[in-house]
């Protein structure tokens, strides 16, 4: 008899130390957030697996590595058939190839199972061998730091082991709680209700465990305490006794609430943040976005979204491609705009990085509003290309009359460049034309009236001495105080120069330095005319570069440069010094032939245009680039009869040509190439 109940005092501890496992992976659980790696149970000298919600092993403890060694993933394919609450035997080779009968139990918790190994496989045949499994089990128990307790629920009766009493702060000698009613007096107000319902739920028999955390009453500290148990059902099928663990948790519970409170903290802080927060998971699915991101996407729906669903293309597009250089490249800073649901456009300069978790890697960020900042760089850059493409002369000094900046055209003018002036006083530039008086009366006016203009005799960097119309404002701040002075001088002989470049840039295009459209027309009335006294022919060649927008679509614009230039020199080549090549358009070009003797010899040159363009044309990036073109050729006065229909013709024919394939051209009237 007592053989037999030593056998189930020992069940009953087994059952209590799965109890003792599965709270203590409950807590491994919340903590391990914060916590990676960090397992309760490696103290413990049992062989512990976990599986996951789908049955995979995700784990083990130190000692199961310790049993298995080299056999592991043997042992690890034997116990894959094990799922949900159950207690098994089965046969598994150990270390050193030793196999031996053992009890597995299984229990489910949070978001998976976990499973302890019990070796047995002297149970049957030795008695001693259950009795030092029990020794084992017991001393495991101690080492646990639990608390015992037996309840007799006819009685009422509790009994307290000595741990169980050290947990609640009394000595062994001193009395403490007796029954179940004196314990549930100790308990916290705040915990009363949901501690007595899990009581009574149990001995209803509408729960495997007793498992609940509560608070109690005592003296000499806040005390968490975990309180579990298991009942053993009588005769009539009714629970007698529970037998239970008392576990003190209050370092953990503390450790979670200090953990909460420094989350709460931080989210508080991150909401609060004047800046996108957002984490996303690898896919491109936000997980979060702070308030800031929130307001900013109004009342769109962002949770598990990708940015292809919030955004139009082109932003997703480029959002898509700042992650990827994140998560690969470890690329972390990045330029980005967002719309909001009103369409205005804000610059972000966001900084992405990617974050390992347990289970996933994320990619976390965050985005500084830079849209201000993008504003005024703009305009600076705006300003800056206006200061140094005005065709007037600058000067800029501080409020103490130092140079600080001069713009091109002052370097061009005065022949001094930027080093040379710039920290320096213009006065280096003073010619001795003018007295002192001069100079203190401009200064009483800059001063008194914040302007002074009139002529002024300065000194260039080659000596000569030039006459300069000069305009000099004074620059204040919003206090009224002076910070800069501005200086606009204009040269008569620059003026000059700047009217003759504004003629040309009038006629002539920038780029080929071919006649522009305007000028081309002018020459076309002129050669009309030379035409009707002459009783001569006169040709038009249009041009226009096949496929061209395809190819400048996808080339640096320098590129396109390169090869509108090289097309022009070689329609120049092809015609007569008699002869007008002009660019009309980006891509269009016009050719007008004087004293034709007859329609073969534009048919000649044509072709002659034709064999020219077709030669590939070398860029700076060492590629070639191959063009095709459409010609439209039309006569003056044999087809048209005006200037409006010899253009009018050239371009239908033109259409002609290229409708009809690259490397072409089409004589109006006559449609064959």
């Amino acid at each position: 008899m007592l053989e037999l109940e030593n056998i189930i005092l020992s069940i009953i501890t087994l059952f209590l130390l799965i109890l003792v496992l599965k709270k203590s992976n409950q807590i491994k659980n919340l903590i391990s957030e914060s916590k990676k790696h960090y397992s309760l149970l490696d103290a413990i000298n049992i062989p512990i697996f976990y599986k996951d919600i789908n049955g995979q092993f995700v784990g083990c403890n130190r000692a199961f590595d310790i049993s298995f060694k080299d056999l592991k993933k043997q042992a690890i394919d034997d116990l894959k058939e094990f799922r949900g609450a159950c207690v098994k035997e089965c046969e598994l080779t150990y270390d050193n190839d030793i196999k031996k009968l053992t009890i597995v139990n299984f229990t489910n918790y949070f978001d998976g199972s976990v499973g302890i190994l019990f070796d047995v496989s002297q149970m049957k045949s030795d008695k001693m061998a259950i009795l030092n499994k029990k020794e084992s089990l017991e001393l495991a128990f101690k080492g646990s730091r639990e608390g015992y307790w037996e309840w007799d629920v006819k009685s009422n009766a509790l009994l307290l082991s000595k741990r169980a009493k050290e947990i609640l702060g009394y000595e062994e000698d001193e009395k403490a709680p007796d029954n179940i009613v004196n314990w549930i007096n100790l308990v916290e107000s705040y915990d009363m209700a949901k501690t007595n319902e899990a009581l009574s739920m149990h001995i209803r028999g509408e729960s495997e465990f007793i498992d609940i955390e509560h608070r109690l009453k005592t003296s000499f500290k806040d005390l968490w305490v975990n309180f579990r148990g298991k009942g053993v059902y009588g005769a009539n099928n009714k629970i007698v006794k529970v037998y239970g663990t008392l576990r003190d948790i209050s370092s953990q519970r503390g450790e979670l609430i200090k953990i909460k409170k420094q989350r709460d903290l931080f989210m508080t802080f991150m909401d609060n943040l004047p800046a996108l927060s957002f984490i996303k998971d690898k896919q491109g699915r936000y997980i979060y976005v702070n308030s800031f991101f929130k307001k900013l996407l109004g009342f769109k729906e962002w949770k598990n979204r990708t940015a292809q669903e919030i955004f139009d293309k082109k932003i997703s597009e480029h959002i898509a491609e700042s992650d990827r250089e994140a998560f690969y490249e470890g690329k972390h800073k990045h330029k980005e705009y967002i719309t909001n649901e009103e369409g205005i456009k804000f610059f972000f300069e966001t900084y992405k990085f990617p974050v390992e978790s347990e289970k996933e890697r994320v990619l976390c960020g965050f985005g500084l509003d830079v849209t201000q900042e993008r504003i005024f760089q703009d305009r600076t850059e705006l300003y800056s290309k206006i200061f140094d493409s005005t065709n007037e002369a600058i000067l800029l000094t501080d409020e103490k009359g130092i140079t600080v900046d001069v713009n091109s055209t002052f370097q061009e003018i005065t022949g001094f460049n930027e080093s040379e002036i710039v920290g320096k006083n213009p006065s280096i530039r003073q010619s001795g034309k003018h007295n002192k008086k001069f100079y203190t009366q401009m200064w009483r006016d800059l001063l008194t009236k914040g302007v002074w203009a009139g002529e002024m005799f300065n000194k260039y960097k080659n000596g000569t001495i030039h006459s300069e119309l000069m305009n000099i404002s004074a620059i204040k701040n919003k206090r009224g105080e002076i910070t800069n002075f501005v200086a606009i001088l204009q040269s008569k002989e620059h003026q000059k120069l700047v009217e003759s470049r504004l003629k040309k840039m009038a006629h002539y295009d920038t780029l080929t330095n071919l006649p522009n459209k305007t000028l081309f027309i002018d020459r076309l009335n002129h050669a009309t005319q030379r035409a009707d006294r002459s009783k001569s022919m006169l040709g038009i060649i249009l041009v226009d570069i096949d496929c061209f927008k395809d190819t400048s679509a996808i080339q640096e614009e320098s590129i396109s440069d390169i090869i509108l230039s090289e097309i022009a020199k070689r329609l120049v080549y092809v015609v007569r010094n008699s002869d007008t090549v002009a660019r009309l358009e980006k891509d269009k070009f016009a050719i007008m032939l004087e004293k034709i003797g007859q329609f073969s010899d534009i048919s000649h040159i044509a072709n002659k245009i034709i064999s020219e363009v077709k030669i590939p044309i070398s860029a700076k990036n060492k590629k070639e680039y191959t063009v095709g073109i459409g010609l439209g050729v039309s006569i003056y006065p044999n087809q048209a009869k005006s200037k409006k229909e010899l253009l009018e013709f050239a371009n239908s024919a033109m259409c002609e040509a290229k409708s009809s394939g690259k490397d072409c051209y089409k004589i109006y009237g006559n449609l064959d190439c």
